[in-house]
């Protein structure tokens, strides 16, 4: 998530939320799987990131569980603004069941800027990061998943901030790409933060893809890295509550 966007290679925005997608090619993989594809019959697949075939990513699970783990460096109330936008977020996600309390296995990993992050570039105007890679002929994303947060730039907003960057940058690794029209200014997609939470639109495409369409998955070997950062825009100056 950023402040205002800035693109390098190809440019996809997150909060603003800004992305970068930057290609790297192993030879080693199997055909696509139609089933993958069935799982966007009916969606607008224009909300999601592409594979070099133009084909929507996705991230595979089991039995729609995904497991985070919070970095301990957080302090107290990070932590619950963090665990608040995972909440609502699975609140509204009927085919996904987050899990932060006991992570196993494969995991998103949630964790604050590194000295080295706050060194990039676009440092000053990124509020969140989602750093993955994708199996470019199956469409799916793969681990590992970092999405990292910028503390001190979250401290300048409102506490609700921390939610809506989670939640835009988790659904970053469900696929979601960042939107640039100015009629999408309502969708918390959006590149810029504008206080603005997941839409219907967004809830019923999500729904749609991770459970209505929910058919099988496949697994390949053809990663390529994927970054996405978020911006800073226009914000509402008062804190709203957060129970």
């Amino acid at each position: 998530m950023r402040l205002t966007g800035k693109s390098a290679i190809i440019v996809i925005s997150s909060f603003t939320l800004s992305g970068i997608l930057i290609w790297g090619i192993n030879e080693n993989f199997n055909a696509r799987d139609s089933r993958n594809i069935k799982r966007f019959d009916g969606v607008d697949t224009s909300l999601f990131l592409k594979n070099e075939e133009g084909e929507p990513l996705f991230l595979p699970t089991k039995k729609g569980q995904i497991n985070l783990n919070i970095a301990s460096t957080f302090n107290e109330e990070e932590k619950i603004l963090i665990e608040k936008g995972i909440r609502e977020l699975d609140f509204v996600a009927k085919g996904l069941e987050y899990n932060y309390q006991s992570p196993s296995g494969n995991y998103i990993s949630i964790m604050p800027f590194s000295d080295v992050d706050k060194a990039q570039e676009d440092a000053s105007y990124t509020l969140g990061r989602a750093t993955f890679s994708h199996h470019d002929c199956s469409m799916e994303i793969k681990y590992p998943i970092k999405i990292t947060l910028h503390q001190e730039l979250l401290q300048q907003y409102p506490t609700e901030a921390y939610s809506l960057v989670v939640k835009h940058e988790l659904l970053h690794t469900l696929g979601f790409r960042d939107l640039y029209d100015n009629e999408d200014v309502q969708q918390l997609m959006y590149y810029a933060i504008t206080g603005n939470d997941i839409s219907e639109k967004e809830i019923e495409t999500l729904n749609k893809v991770y459970a209505e369409n929910y058919t099988g998955l496949v697994s390949v070997n053809k990663p390529s890295s994927v970054i996405y950062i978020p911006q800073k825009d226009e914000f509402e100056k008062d804190p709203p509550a957060v129970s």
